[in-house]
């Protein structure tokens, strides 16, 4: 189409606006004859001017602003506009359309950095509407005024609870929590156990109900023997001192001698029933528990395990009971609350029960564990 007369001149710009020189000058290389105009399209369409209307509105309007806010500030500086590689490289390259899409490419990236809440322009308004519309969105482009400098340069602030979930904590921290986690979870089972504990009858005193019982029953009552690890031979050397008196009388070591010579005696007799926890408390080091050692080995054990019976505090049980009736030849009836009398040594001596040692047996009267206590006759019985 034949180019259009090149309209009327206007006043030099007053703003270092690069892209208003940019307009300029390729205004008038499009000027001289025989060039076609690449800012007027078909439907003759004066693009140029409109850019160059629009940048004169918005300068006007953010100097109205301007100078409305404080007289004493200088002029706002135009806002500086980055050459597109779609409309800047050696001049205009592109007629109408691609000119006005590359105007609005880097605007829109201009004001997205410096206004995030700002609209792009419709690209396909710009480029389908007719002149109004092409017009219209020249001047919207615009028109929007910049923000101040406070708002632009600093972000919009974010809420304090937010950003701290946001932030990740640190290993340290991590530890500590699990560590605090750990520590709430033992103390909430430690609750538990409690609250149970509370509901569970005292069992040591229902023991001592029972044996009261079965020892009234008896006609006896009970001695307290000192809770040591010799306290069944010493309970034992009390029932011999009240039924056999003997001069001297006999004591806890006396009975362990005699105990430990018994079961040296007859060794196959008691070693089955010697455990392997049996020479732990000992203090036997058997390597072997456990296995099937030799019969030397065994004989060895044993022999230790005797040794210690007759020269340490080891706890007695009912080996050791076994041996000390057979022994001083008397049958031991052990009392226990809720369970039948335990007679050792049973129709193996021509006395009668009535002449039987009597001791007692506890396991929840006495903090230390399982004990024994010596059973005299009640007053009166």
């Amino acid at each position: 189409m034949p180019k259009k007369g090149r309209k009327g001149s206007r006043p030099a710009p007053q703003h270092n606006d690069s892209l208003r020189r940019d307009i300029e000058a390729n205004r008038d290389a499009a000027a001289e004859p025989g060039v076609i105009d690449p800012f007027v399209d078909d439907d003759g369409f004066d693009i140029a001017d409109e850019l160059l209307a629009a940048l004169d509105a918005r300068d006007a309007q953010n100097a109205a602003t301007t100078s409305s806010s404080s007289t004493q500030k200088p002029a706002p500086a135009a806002i500086p506009v980055t050459k597109s590689d779609s409309t800047h490289s050696g001049g205009i390259r592109g007629a109408g359309e691609r000119l006005i899409n590359g105007l609005r490419h880097h605007h829109s990236d201009e004001a997205e950095s410096a206004n995030p809440d700002a609209h792009a322009p419709d690209t396909t308004a710009v480029s389908t509407s007719p002149n109004t519309g092409r017009r219209s969105s020249i001047r919207k482009l615009f028109s929007s005024s910049p923000k101040t400098p406070e708002s632009a340069a600093s972000p919009p602030p974010l809420d304090s609870a937010a950003a701290a979930t946001k932030k990740k904590p640190s290993r340290q921290q991590q530890r500590k929590d699990r560590k605090a986690a750990e520590a709430a979870e033992v103390r909430r089972q430690a609750e538990e156990e409690v609250k149970l504990g509370s509901n569970k009858p005292d069992e040591a005193a229902l023991e001592r109900q029972g044996i009261t019982a079965m020892c009234s029953a008896l006609g006896v009552k009970m001695h307290e023997i000192t809770p040591d690890g010799h306290c069944l031979y010493a309970a034992v050397a009390d029932q011999l001192n009240l039924r056999r008196p003997h001069n001297p009388p006999t004591d806890y070591k006396s009975a362990r001698t005699a105990a430990a010579r018994e079961m040296r005696t007859h060794p196959d007799t008691y070693k089955p029933f010697i455990s392997d926890s049996d020479e732990h408390m000992a203090g036997i080091i058997n390597k072997e528990a456990g296995t099937l050692n030799s019969d030397q080995a065994q004989e060895k054990y044993f022999l230790d395990y005797c040794d210690a019976v007759e020269k340490t505090g080891v706890w007695g049980g009912q080996p050791e009971i076994l041996a000390l009736s057979r022994a001083f030849g008397a049958q031991i009836n052990v009392v226990m609350a809720g369970r039948p009398v335990l007679k050792v040594g049973e129709g193996e001596y021509e006395e009668d029960a009535g002449k039987a040692l009597l001791i007692s047996y506890h396991r929840k009267m006495y903090g230390l564990g399982e004990h024994y206590n010596s059973l005299r006759p009640a007053e009166g019985a």
